[in-house]
């Protein structure tokens, strides 16, 4: 330790144990005292001074703390002047701080810290002077101290400096001495270092247990484990908690329901959230394949000091993609920053949104799915509204990874995934069975030849490599005798995220921010701090060493580098600890009852690592857990897991003191959330950030912010430093050509030798080419020679047909020489445009085209191109019309495989029957200029490519019905959807109607907005009906939906909700909206009901007027409002009785201003003031009955 710092720490370790409230400590005596004192430590510590030189040291410091002799007791609080600079320990640090305010005896009631100083936004820094202006930062005076990244420590100082491991304050050994870096070389250490921890998934067990039990998800599939398995558990989820909600018949914003309200939450703050380590680990499991020495941010294939990311390779393009789709399901803003209010863990206003669990709403069990490091991770153990119910598993892997030409995706396989997957089959076996074939399996158990130079271990080299190839003959092995293993687990991807397990706190001792007293505490918060990390980190290690003694390593001298990469430590989790001939452990048998009654299937969701509960019990401490069964059992699994994965993804290390790696992938994370994401007022979660850019703003701004970073550190420094923390093997040139001109027999006959043997390869590299060309043609929907095949049956069969407005008035009117040019103008867009699609052309009539796509998503890409003007230099042109007006039209899904038949006349397929049909009529509906498409086509797209509105049609609206023209007989209305890209939403404001028979139910441009009249009509008892009569209930709510709704549209009624028994409407006119709700009761007093249903009462109804603000759902192309009228109405029709239609005041009142005669056909009966439920003040409810009913209802 230097003798400055030393000093300073002795002189205020002895003042921090004397009352700074006597004169009399600071006297002469004391500063005697304390030079005497000083000299022993420097003694001690072998350090020689002299008294007098010691004297002149400490009289400064002293002199200044000897202010403390007029310190009094201030209530106010003072504002903590400190850094907190990207890194994974931003929320941890808060929470820790929150927690330390709470303690009676805690100084940091003293201040205000909830508003460090941050980096300003990525988009702001834009120069390499302005990267040269953060890096002054750390070591700036301003600060009491600087909370940094430990990835920004050289491997050398994480490991082996003892200055750094005195300030973690820890009881472990030096990280150089831990079993999991025994391979790493002092003079030339390299990554991956430990410790680390890894990115898990904590999920709500109880909450998807209650899924898979309601059918929505398959069991098997409930834990997910790949990206698009996450995806439909989401989608899932989505859909049951909307009818739960539609039941729950409330509007309260936090309504009762059996599940969390939101699916994923993740924390979007750009210093503290976890978006960007959820966007690396993503792609991390596309791009990272072979190996963590692959890499997955810089291409390490190019020669050295070539410097060249893949972000703009088609992995990350995917992974931008995967993210965006999920940010769909993520709870809002608004919603975090309500549960930190509830969870005591307030963010101050216009501050960072920093806790332990990122997300919020997950502490208050108001979401199912969250991604966290280790250390936060256990902040939610105790948390009542989830205690007892938190799942850990490994975070999902990818179906498919970048190792096509160029990067292209091509899915997973046994084989080229092996990395992942072997390691998968042996460390993830589900039953103790199958971990015991498994280990049994191992080269430790029976000792076997394994061969090449990735088998050899020996200090200097990474121990991974050995793991993988030990694993390969593992694998190959337990094929041959699987025993009870499964061995048909998902082929997937992963590659564990990890970060080290550390922090860096640095106190600034000679800061202007630090007065004696300030410096004393700031010392202490930052011993708290480094004891509070050491302790979970101690108590992990101590459980991670005891587990390594079962399999023998450690006692007796074995610990070592070739020991620890020949452990094969995956035995761990055999019963038999590595002994085939022992019988399974009783100790880590199931407990009884661990998951309650619940069948098997079920147990396996709910506590799907139970039988290892033994082994979870050490993790219980380290992870704060009342479950060991259930969260300490999944943490094991998940850690052991991630730990020795051979294909782990360390974040990566920064070669600068701030980590702007961290700090660039945070924000082009955000730009992937949903545009609603920070809606809400005081939501603030992204630090101001722009979002909703979409995946081209988020590949651009990586790309953008390591260009700037390049500018500033040596190309070749970064690719090293990135290159040493991944342990990458040297790069090796390939070989040149020999030196000189003559050759002798033997090497002309080995140059012959040679060129058949090339022959050969050349022969087989053609024919793997031409297998290859085939695959990507596969993908296009294409033949070998090119050629687009005309899609044949299946649900994503689409049919678009295209036709011109008025082209036979265009041909009266118009010279043919002009329309001839037109049409050949038209024809050879139509058929540019189609080739880059990789759409079908079936057939043409006159100037319409029937041409067909293997997805929907296709073909409403090639309908925008189409439709959308670019200028020369392919900047988009916002112009209303232009030329032709072509409609287009899109349905999708053919079922029936002969209604695809060659056509020998003009040797193409033809597309027939019904649902050549409908296309039909779907595109005869659209203006011209528009492109509309069916229930089936907007469906299928919402399901193949989520985000549509953010891509190809930024406005999928105007849902409308039709019934279609008389000569096709159609069973019901068929719902219409207008696709309009955003330069020509203008087109919007001039449309015409939809070309149809009749509209049915309005559309989205049709509904009312602003001040509109809301009305809320319930069916009294609906769940009871089901429950006791599930037939003629069912029946019965049919028919009181469809009479609802056939008499909404005539009265210029929208439709915002309408399930079971809810019907929720909002109309323009108030006396309108009375007419419907009175219609509606008098028809269902009409009705002829099942006699069973009799004893059961009617609907009641609720009416109030107002100004709401309302919002396109994207989901549904439907509009959604928000506004006091909707909480009121649905509360005023719950105070009403059967067959009563009530309306507020201003809602009796508004009808008689619109019409003055409405005396003449209602008669109004005021119930008074009334408080309502939610309502602030109360409200006068009048009930409304057609004049002439005499005040009965169905009588």
């Amino acid at each position: 330790m230097h003798v400055r710092r030393l000093l300073l720490v002795v002189l205020l370790a002895v003042l921090t144990a004397a009352p700074c409230q006597a004169n009399e400590v600071c006297s002469d005596t004391l500063f005697q005292d304390l030079s005497v004192l000083v000299l022993n430590v420097l003694s001690f510590n072998g350090v020689s001074y002299r008294q007098g030189e010691l004297a002149a040291i400490l009289e400064g410091p002293f002199t200044k703390f000897s202010a403390c002799a007029n310190v009094t007791d201030d209530e106010s609080t003072k504002k903590l002047e400190w850094l907190l600079l990207p890194g994974w320990h931003g929320g941890y640090v808060m929470d820790v701080f929150r927690y330390m305010a709470k303690l009676p005896s805690s100084n940091l009631k003293r201040y205000n810290y909830l508003f460090p100083d941050l980096l300003p936004p990525m988009s702001e820094i834009r120069t390499a002077a302005d990267v040269r202006s953060l890096l002054s930062m750390p070591t700036s005076g301003a600060y009491s101290f600087t909370a940094e990244d430990p990835a920004t420590l050289t491997p050398f100082a994480f490991l082996f400096d003892d200055d750094v491991h005195a300030a973690r304050n820890s009881k472990m050994p030096m990280f150089s001495e831990l079993a999991e870096n025994s391979c790493v070389s002092k003079s030339a250490p390299q990554g991956p270092l430990h410790p680390r921890m890894f990115l898990s998934m904590l999920y709500r067990a109880d909450a998807l247990t209650t899924m898979a039990a309601a059918g929505v998800i398959k069991p098997e599939r409930a834990i997910p484990s790949d990206w698009d398995g996450l995806l439909e558990v989401l989608e899932a989820h989505q859909r049951l908690v909307s009818l739960l909600l539609m039941q729950a018949n409330t509007s309260s914003s936090r309504p009762s329901l059996a599940l969390p309200r939101y699916g994923l939450c993740v924390n979007a703050d750009h210093t503290c959230g976890r978006l960007g380590d959820l966007f690396a680990a993503i792609a991390a499991s596309i791009v990272q394949f072979n190996g963590t020495r692959q890499g997955y941010i810089f291409d390490l294939t190019l020669p050295p000091p070539t410097l060249k990311t893949l972000f703009s390779r088609p992995g990350w393009r995917r992974a931008a993609e995967v993210l965006q789709s999920l940010l769909q399901y993520n709870a809002p803003a608004a919603a975090n920053a309500a549960a930190a209010v509830e969870t005591n863990g307030t963010d101050g206003e216009d501050g960072p949104s920093c806790h332990g669990i990122g997300a919020q709403v997950f502490n208050t069990g108001e979401c199912l799915i969250t991604f966290e490091f280790e250390t936060s991770m256990r902040m939610a153990s105790l948390m009542p509204a989830i205690k007892g119910k938190l799942g850990v598993a490994p975070v999902p892997g990818s179906r498919e990874v970048a190792a096509g030409p160029g990067g292209a995706l091509v899915p997973c396989t046994a084989d080229l995934c092996a990395v992942s997957y072997n390691h998968d089959l042996l460390y993830l076996q589900p039953a103790l069975e199958g971990a015991e074939a498994a280990a049994a399996a191992s080269l430790a158990v029976t000792p076997g030849q394994i061969s090449g130079s990735d088998s050899v271990p020996r200090v200097g080299r990474s121990p991974l490599p050995v793991f993988a190839a030990r694993e390969a003959v593992a694998v190959a092995r337990l094929r041959q005798n699987p025993g009870a293993a499964k061995l048909d687990l998902p082929i997937i991807n992963r590659a564990p995220l990890a970060v080290v397990l550390d922090e860096l706190i640095n106190v600034r001792y000679s800061s202007s921010a630090n007065d004696p007293i300030t410096l004393q505490d700031v010392i202490s918060f930052q011993q708290s701090l480094a004891s509070g990390t050491d302790d979970g980190r101690y108590t992990r290690q101590t459980a991670l060493d005891a587990l390594r003694e079962t399999v023998e390593f450690g006692p007796n001298s074995t610990r070592g580098c070739e020991s620890y990469a020949q452990g094969d430590w995956w035995r761990v989790l055999a019963p038999s600890r590595g002994n085939r001939s022992a019988s399974p452990s009783t100790a880590n048998a199931s407990p009884p009852n661990a998951a309650g009654n619940l069948s098997s299937d079920l147990a396996a969701v709910r506590m799907p690592y139970a039988a290892w509960s033994g082994d979870a019990a050490l993790f219980d401490a380290t992870q704060w857990s009342p479950d060991t069964p259930g969260q300490s059992a999944g943490y094991f699994r998940t850690v052991w897991h991630a730990l020795h994965s051979p294909n782990v993804a360390p974040h990566p290390r920064s070669p600068m003191q701030i980590n702007l790696y961290r700090h660039a992938l945070s924000y082009a994370a955000m730009a992937l959330l949903a545009a609603s994401y920070n809606d809400a007022p005081n939501a603030n979660a992204t630090g101001g950030t722009a979002i909703g850019g979409g995946v081209e703003v988020s590949i651009a701004e990586l790309e953008r912010a390591w260009a700037v970073m390049a500018e500033v550190v040596d190309p070749s420094t970064m690719r090293a430093v990135y290159e040493d923390s991944i342990a990458a093997p040297q790069y090796v040139a390939a070989p040149g050509p020999p030196a000189g001109n003559s050759l002798r027999a033997g090497e002309k006959a080995a140059i012959g030798a040679a060129v058949g043997a090339a022959g050969v390869i050349l022969l087989v590299a053609s024919v793997m080419g031409l297998v290859m060309l085939r695959r990507r043609r596969r993908r296009q929907h294409r033949d070998l020679f090119g050629r687009v095949m005309a899609p044949k049956e299946g649900p994503d069969t689409t049919l678009l047909i295209t036709d011109a407005q008025n082209s036979t008035v265009l041909w009266e009117q118009l010279p043919v020489e002009v329309m001839d040019v037109v049409l050949k103008l038209h024809h050879s867009t139509i058929r540019s445009v189609l080739a880059r699609h990789n759409g079908y052309e079936s057939a043409t009539e006159g100037d319409s085209f029937i041409l067909a796509f293997a997805t929907p998503s296709a073909a409403l890409g090639f309908a925008t191109s189409c439709q959308v003007l670019r200028l020369p230099d392919g900047r988009v042109a916002v112009v209303a019309y232009r030329g032709l007006r072509v409609r287009m039209g899109l349905h999708s899904g053919l079922k029936d495989p002969a209604q695809v038949a060659f056509n020998k006349v003009v040797s193409s397929y033809a597309y027939k029957g019904d649902f050549a049909e409908l296309a039909k009529l779907v595109s005869d509906a659209a203006p011209g200029g528009l492109i509309t498409l069916s229930h089936y086509a907007f469906a299928r797209l919402r399901h193949t490519q989520p985000g549509t509105g953010s891509s190809a049609a930024d406005a999928l609206n105007d849902q409308s019905t039709h019934d279609g023209p008389p000569s096709i007989e159609v069973e019901e209305p068929h719902a219409l959807f207008l696709a309009v890209p955003p330069s020509l939403l203008c087109r919007l404001a001039l449309r015409p109607q939809l070309r149809v028979v009749r509209t049915v139910k309005l559309g989205s441009l049709a509904a009312p907005v602003r001040r509109v009249t809301v009305a809320f009509m319930k069916v009294v008892g609906a769940s009871s009906i089901l429950s006791d009569l599930p037939g003629p209930g069912a029946r019965a709510l049919e028919a009181f939906q469809q009479i609802a709704g056939r008499l909404l549209t005539p009265g210029g009624g929208y439709k915002v909700e309408g399930a079971d028994g809810l019907v929720l409407a909002v109309f323009a006119s108030p006396v309108a909206a009375l007419a419907w709700a009175c219609s509606c009761i008098t028809a269902l007093c009409q009705h002829q009901w099942e006699d069973a249903l009799l004893a059961h009462e009617l609907c009641q109804v609720g009416l109030d007027v107002g100004t709401v603000t309302h919002t396109l759902t994207e989901a549904s192309g439907r509009l959604s409002y928000r506004g006091k009228p909707m909480n009121r109405a649905a509360r005023i029709a719950g105070i009403g009785g059967a067959g009563q239609v009530l309306c507020s005041g201003d809602t009796w009142e508004a009808c008689g201003a619109e019409e003055p005669g409405l005396l003449d056909r209602y008669v109004g009966l005021s119930l008074g003031c009334m408080a309502l439920k939610g309502v602030a003040q109360p409200l006068e409810v009048v009930q409304v009955l057609p004049e002439g009913q005499g005040g009965q209802g169905c009588g």
